[in-house]
């Protein structure tokens, strides 16, 4: 079944989310596929154009920074303890490169679309929008070069984007106040942004689907629900978390920032329409996280701050 046949077949369900804010972390790894891209940012499309979402993008570029190194004789460099990584002088401009390339396709690609569909329904508003929206400062570890922490988010700038109409598509860089620029997660972009604007959903698309015992291994096993506890054990113990680590980190700080939702969703993205079907239908899979396992009324009620859904892409 196709993306447009999902969506009419969700409508019905799919009407409460008028209106809405989505704020869709993306890696860039999904970017080095042009069909895969285009599949995502149909489904992208069609939440801003047939469910009348709010969208705003926020993307990394893991992969295309990897190849620019290469192609510099510069080895790529992540701190253990964070996966964050490592970024010297050369190493940032080599960032900067893969992460404009990144919003350059996807904004194009987004016109592309809109194009197909013999209308112009929204403007998308890309680089530098990141540098008026994200305050930042340079890490506190200083091992890490050029990597910045968030300071602030412009929420009243970047509501007034939206209010315009607009579909913002946000790299994951930032300039402090001195004019340095610094690479940042794009995980913890994502969720400051959805904080800061109090975002009804914030879906994070990931390789792993969903969180695992025994990740790995033959004998993984999906977990299909945890909680807060159950998160900060998991970052306790478990040492090959990898890129998840920041993952699992922002998934607490958004559960634990003031009146957000007690509910948290992470899904599973497994087709090109896996986006669609999963946030518009009442059928889910991969890992729910909520605050406290022993409330079952936590799953049953209608939060606030509706979801954090992590959905996996192939390739």
């Amino acid at each position: 079944m196709n993306n447009s046949a999902n969506i009419i077949e969700a409508i019905e369900y799919a009407r409460e989310f008028q209106g809405q804010t989505f704020v869709i972390k993306v890696g860039g790894d999904l970017f080095e596929n042009t069909a895969k891209t285009m599949d995502f940012l149909k489904d992208v499309h069609h939440m801003r154009t047939v469910i009348d979402a709010q969208v705003i993008l926020v993307h990394g570029a893991g992969p295309q920074t990897n190849n620019e190194l290469s192609k510099s004789g510069i080895l790529v460099k992540k701190d253990p303890a964070t996966s964050l990584r490592i970024t010297d002088r050369d190493t940032l401009s080599c960032v900067d490169f893969a992460q404009s390339w990144v919003n350059d396709t996807i904004t194009t690609f987004l016109g592309d679309i809109q194009c197909e569909d013999g209308k112009e329904h929204y403007d998308v508003v890309g680089r530098p929008l990141s540098k008026h929206i994200i305050g930042v400062k340079q890490s506190s570890n200083a091992d890490l070069g050029f990597v910045g922490e968030i300071t602030n988010i412009d929420e009243s700038y970047l509501l007034g984007v939206l209010s315009e109409g607009c579909m913002p598509v946000i790299n994951s860089m930032g300039v402090d106040e001195n004019g340095q620029q610094y690479n940042i997660n794009a995980d913890h972009v994502a969720e400051a942004i959805a904080i800061a604007i109090d975002a009804d959903h914030l879906i994070m698309v990931t390789h792993s689907g969903g969180l695992y015992k025994n990740f790995g291994k033959p004998n993984q096993e999906l977990i299909s629900e945890i909680d807060i506890d159950g998160i900060e054990d998991m970052l306790k113990t478990t040492h090959d978390l990898d890129g998840m680590r920041p993952k699992l980190e922002g998934v607490l700080s958004v559960l634990k920032a003031p009146h957000q939702s007690d509910k948290v969703r992470k899904i599973q993205f497994t087709s090109a329409e896996g986006m669609i079907n999963e946030v518009f239908t009442k059928e889910g899979t991969g890992t729910m996280i909520v605050k406290n396992l022993d409330r079952p009324d936590v799953i049953a009620s209608k939060p606030e701050w509706d979801t954090i859904q992590t959905i996996k892409h192939e390739g």
